[in-house]
């Protein structure tokens, strides 16, 4: 069995992950030039890093997204969502009416919602925060999937990737829209359950000498990529997310052996799709898939659309105002170009295949409008090789000047500015379009009402 398959390696890369030099160095020096209680709380850092790390990662997710869950507002399509929670007939018409769509994991945690309690645009708030939750365990996952399975293995400033590129991705635009838009939580949800089947499948083919606990991990993996898949198909391609950041920057050798069961399992995954697509509302309702689901085999099309505006929305990487696509191509070249050492010709052909494949289910889709929450998947691909092509550059040139530290303070500033950068599009994209909206509603329909004071107002369109 090849190394990178070898349970010998967890020991060994934990040990280098946790003397990574830049930090060792500079703790070392903290606490001999410090007071004891400064010492003791250096020690602490290092002692319980994981600990301190999540920490990081709820700070940063709590600024980007504390708009979404202390301002009142609801955006298009929550408002039928809302109107439907006061009607008998919600959960029959969320679950006909989504698994019509593929989603049938959507449609019953929605059916749950209404079950107990009835939406509103104040209690919709609460979900946004679930939702938020599900991003830090997202990034929580992706950063033990980095970490457990060594992806920068021979760096000792791996750690920098290791640590930000999870939280960085859930900064992104099309992830955003997961939290803010209350009626697509499945976003975040499908995501979330694609890193764990990663995370299952590759902790499988670690547990060689004991087959009760593989066929385990292998089963936990397939559920979790169906479960995913069954929450939305195009967001369940994040599963390939993490197989980029592992086989391919690293430095880890590309064998197809290693590759092949977490392909298997994303297989497995698209045919559950397809499944709950084109048989499952046949089988309950006696009905075709909703128009929308319907497959495209007009590929030309298909890729025209693409290039016209998906591509751009994806160079823009973590702006949804301006244009910095050019700044995009040349970061996207630099991080393709900085790929692992092994096999890096080959690795390098193979990438870009792998990185549209995360596109593939919206690809198939029969529809010509292409929003940011289909994107997800491959933003996070794209965006992840900027990430690195920005390491890249940075450590060469720091490493030039010996100002190494340097990287750390960057990449700080960086988060909190793209979470800052979050949190702003939330309230221009979301909060302020609906203050203006509601507030034009409700001046109109109190002229048409002769005056009478409207303390209750839910719109939806007629033909839900």
């Amino acid at each position: 069995m090849s190394n990178d398959l070898n349970e010998s390696t967890d020991a060994s890369n934990f040990q280098s992950f946790t003397k990574t030099s830049d930090i060792s160095n500079a703790s070392n020096f903290a606490k001999e030039s410090q007071p004891k209680l400064v010492s003791q709380f250096i020690d602490f850092i290092l002692g319980h890093r994981d600990f301190c790390i999540y920490i990081f990662y709820a700070i940063v997710l709590f600024l980007a997204y504390w708009p979404a869950f202390t301002n009142v507002y609801a955006y298009l399509d929550d408002w039928p969502q809302l109107a439907l929670g006061t009607q008998d007939n919600a959960a029959k018409w969320l679950v006909s009416n989504q698994i019509g769509l593929g989603r049938p994991g959507l449609s019953f945690f929605f059916w749950f919602i209404n079950l107990f309690f009835v939406p509103t645009i104040e209690t919709i708030e609460f979900i946004r925060l679930f939702s938020t939750l599900i991003l830090l365990f997202s990034s929580i996952v992706c950063y033990k999937i980095i970490k457990r399975f060594a992806v920068f293995e021979n760096s000792d400033k791996g750690i920098i990737p290791t640590i930000f590129i999870p939280i960085l991705l859930m900064l992104l635009p099309s992830v955003i829209v997961g939290v803010a838009w209350t009626v697509v939580l499945n976003l975040p949800i499908a995501m979330l359950f694609s890193f764990l089947a990663y995370y299952f499948v590759r902790a499988a083919q670690q547990s060689l000498s004991n087959k009760v606990k593989k066929y385990f991990y292998f089963s936990a993996a397939l559920a979790a990529i169906i479960i995913s898949f069954g929450f939305s198909q195009i967001t369940g391609m994040c599963f390939l997310v993490v197989l980029i950041v592992e086989f391919f920057l690293s430095d880890r050798e590309f064998s197809l052996k290693a590759v092949l069961p977490p392909l298997i399992v994303l297989a497995a995954g698209m045919l559950s799709a397809l499944f709950m697509i084109k048989l499952l509302p046949m089988l309950l309702f006696n009905q075709e898939a909703v128009g929308r689901s319907a497959l495209n085999m007009d590929f030309l099309t298909s890729l025209k659309i693409f290039i016209s505006t998906p591509l751009t929305r994806i160079l823009n990487n973590f702006f949804i105002v301006g244009n910095f696509t050019l700044m995009g191509k040349i970061l996207f070249i630099a991080g393709w170009f900085f790929i692992g050492p092994k096999n890096k010709v080959l690795k390098m052909i193979l990438l870009p295949f792998f990185i549209f494949a995360a596109f593939i289910p919206r690809f198939m889709i029969n529809e010509s409008v292409v929003t940011y929450r289909t994107l997800c998947a491959i933003s996070m691909a794209v965006s992840m090789l900027m990430i690195f092509g920005i390491y890249k550059i940075l450590d060469l040139i720091l490493t030039f000047f010996k100002r190494n530290y340097l990287i750390w303070v960057f990449f700080f500033i960086l988060t909190f500015g793209l979470a800052v950068n979050a949190a702003n599009n939330i309230v221009k994209g979301f909060v302020i379009p609906f203050n203006v909206e509601f507030a034009a509603l409700t001046s109109e329909l109190k002229e048409i009402s002769d005056k009478r004071e409207i303390t209750d107002l839910i719109i939806y369109r007629p033909e839900y």
